[in-house]
């Protein structure tokens, strides 16, 4: 037989507001006086003649208002009619609940998570009263192939066993995947021959991330979905959930925001902090922690809506290897992406080759004898720079597996490296490796600019012209580029460093033609040559300072300016340190190499902030070797926020440890 359901069956209460066209019409009927003059009795007569039309027009309008009313309270009631006149068709429906991290957003009462249970729970208590003999199926949107409930029949006990099955849930922290949630939907109702129907019923707070395209419109996924819907059989409702309100102020990335990182030396973070709402977002507050020992609190002020603001910050490790910086946000209606943490591995020192090309007959008359002073800094003040210097003839038998020890390559003066040596240091800089030139009286031009520049597709990164400059008259050196952070934040004493106390006789004169040339001091003043340039060679960063690095050509490498510029050159060059490598998300994986001939295969993991949480045990996986093991720890099956301690022991009962962080997906907190 036909069935009639109502999806909003309370808008039935509404049905009355029908008889107000009615009531209005008896109204304008009463309100009427009968008056008589002459005038009016033959308008009467006339009228007469065409009462019954009258009449008609008017029963016609007061019908139309009437069922203007009444179609208006369907449409929000939601008439459906299954079935048929012959038998009803069985359906199966196939509820999915989004478990997602953004269902955490909390209302005035209840976050969208519970609203939406209570919806599910509704829609069986509904289905259990006018869907007897249906089917029924429950799926959670992180695991759409596993049903909460399976084909369950519909009938009284219906109501009591999804309630039952709603208490044992909880929101996840992976985000919403609409393709597997939709295909695990009509998977479950293909393998299930039990109903003629499919009625997908989807439990969501609706963001516009998941649902739609950067264009406004339907996801593609979505909507390829739905055009293999067969709408004869097929039928799918969202039941929108969550609060009205969108504000929402996210910590949203977090990362080390220095190249290099060594004991002893402040490192800098950085804290994106955005306001994903639509208003003014009021003045709050960030708590930080490092290691979560020492603690320290930034305020935040107001930001508009969609503005985003770093916050930066120093902190110094005395100790090498993993550490951890935690920092949380005063907290809002959505907690889930008010912390967030990032990791950073702290070594000794970073370790350089310097390439002297001219020796000298003693230590001080060497050309790297200021450079590498400069460089290994040692006692309370340290540089965190460890120093290797070797001669030119050695640098042919450094290797790519040894070059790539390194962070940075200092070439001082070096007349003709080899074209296989060049080729090594370029492959060292295109993967990250720095470098950094100084030229002098043994530079070959024309073989720098056939091997080394290339027509700018080499690791030079200018074309070197001519040897220029006079010793006896030598010019002042000016900062060019007062805003860059190389020479921040003392960039007014070292600019007048540089132009009252260094001086420059000698030097190469470059061709400045390249777009991506930057410089940085020139000789005298703007218009000036160019002393010291950059650029970028693949992933690397190379420096080329057109005079020498001892003091034959310039006065530079006798005042401390040098020290300060030839250290900022290697802050801002050297190898950068992964420091977000072990920054995962709950959908990623921690993957480590365990050597079982020293470490045991099983590996504990707890929560760095809670010594009361249990220890998880993972156990590598044997490799095909027999000795060097693969271990995976697979985010989403640690629970909540923030720094993870991972220990190997050894064999003898040592261990070694490493720290990884779990945050949130940046995007859940679209809201």
């Amino acid at each position: 037989m036909l069935a009639l359901a109502f999806v909003n069956a309370w808008a039935l209460w509404l049905l009355p507001l029908a008889a107000i066209p009615i009531v209005i019409h008896l109204l304008n009927r009463r309100r009427f006086q009968t008056v008589r003059w002459a005038a009016m009795e033959f308008l009467l007569a006339a009228a007469k003649r065409n009462r019954r039309r009258m009449r008609m027009e008017q029963w016609l309008i007061l019908t139309l208002r009437t069922l203007a009313v009444l179609l208006l309270v369907l449409l929000v009631a939601r008439p459906e009619f299954d079935g048929s006149l012959l038998g009803r068709a069985r359906a199966h429906h196939i509820v999915c609940l989004d478990d997602s991290a953004s269902m955490e957003h909390r209302g005035a009462a209840s976050t969208a998570f519970e609203d939406a249970g209570e919806r599910i729970a509704a829609l069986a208590t509904r289905l259990s009263a006018q869907r007897d003999g249906d089917l029924f199926s429950l799926v959670v949107g992180s695991q759409p192939n596993r049903p909460v409930l399976a084909v369950t029949p519909v009938n009284a006990e219906l109501p009591a066993r999804v309630r039952s099955a709603l208490a044992g849930l909880e929101v996840g922290d992976t985000p919403f995947d609409q393709a597997t949630v939709l295909e695990g939907m009509s998977k479950l109702f293909a393998e299930n021959d039990g109903a003629e129907r499919a009625r997908f019923w989807i439990a969501t707070d609706f963001r516009r991330h998941d649902w739609l395209g950067a264009d406004g419109g339907p996801d593609p996924i979505v909507a390829e979905w739905l055009d293999r819907r067969d709408p004869a059989t097929e039928h799918v409702t969202l039941m929108v959930v969550g609060p009205d309100d969108s504000d929402n102020l996210a910590i949203v990335a977090a990362r080390c925001l220095d190249r290099v990182c060594t004991v002893g030396l402040p490192l800098t973070f950085g804290f994106d902090i955005e306001n994903r709402g639509l208003s003014m977002s009021p003045a709050t507050t960030v708590h930080v922690e490092f290691d979560h020992r020492s603690r320290t609190s930034f305020d935040v002020a107001p930001l508009g809506a969609g503005e985003k603001t770093t916050l930066e910050f120093s902190h110094t490790f005395h100790t090498s290897g993993d550490h951890g910086v935690v920092a949380r946000l005063d907290g809002d209606r959505f907690s889930v992406d008010d912390t967030r943490a990032t990791t950073v591995r702290v070594r000794e020192s970073s370790r350089v080759l310097i390439v002297d090309g001219d020796p000298g007959d003693s230590p001080e008359e060497s050309e790297t004898f200021y450079l590498h002073a400069a460089l290994e800094i040692r006692g309370a003040i340290s540089s965190g720079i460890e120093v290797r210097l070797i001669g030119e003839p050695e640098l042919a038998g450094i290797d790519e597996q040894e070059l790539a020890g390194f962070d940075m390559l200092w070439l001082c003066n070096v007349g003709r490296p080899s074209e296989q040596a060049l080729a090594r240091i370029e492959a060292f800089v295109r993967a990250g490796g720095g470098l950094a030139w100084f030229l002098g009286n043994q530079i070959d031009l024309t073989y720098y600019n056939r091997v080394a520049f290339r027509g700018g597709e080499g690791v030079l990164p200018a074309r070197l012209l001519e040897i220029s400059g006079d010793i006896d008259e030598k010019l002042p050196v000016h900062l060019a580029a007062k805003d860059d952070p190389m020479f921040a934040p003392n960039t007014e004493q070292i600019e007048l460093m540089f132009e009252k106390l260094v001086s420059v006789g000698r030097f190469v004169t470059i061709d400045e033609g390249s777009s991506t040339l930057h410089t940085l001091l020139r000789v005298q003043d703007d218009d000036g040559p160019p002393l010291l340039a950059e650029r970028d060679v693949g992933a690397g960063r190379v420096f080329l300072f057109t005079s020498s690095a001892d003091a034959h050509w310039n006065s530079m490498p006798v005042w401390p300016v040098f020290v300060m510029t030839t250290v900022s050159m290697h802050r801002a060059a050297a190898k950068p340190q992964d420091s977000g490598e072990w920054d995962l998300t709950p959908s990623e994986s921690a993957r480590f190499r365990v050597d079982t001939g020293e470490f045991r295969s099983d590996v504990s993991v707890r929560p760095l902030a809670d010594d009361s949480e249990p220890v998880r045990t993972f156990t590598a996986e044997a490799g095909a070797d027999g000795q060097i093991a693969r271990l995976e720890i697979p985010m989403r099956e640690l629970d909540g926020y923030g720094l993870f301690e991972i220990v190997m022991t050894r064999h003898d009962g040592g261990t070694r440890r490493h720290l990884v962080s779990r945050n949130c997906h940046a995007d859940e907190g679209l809201l």
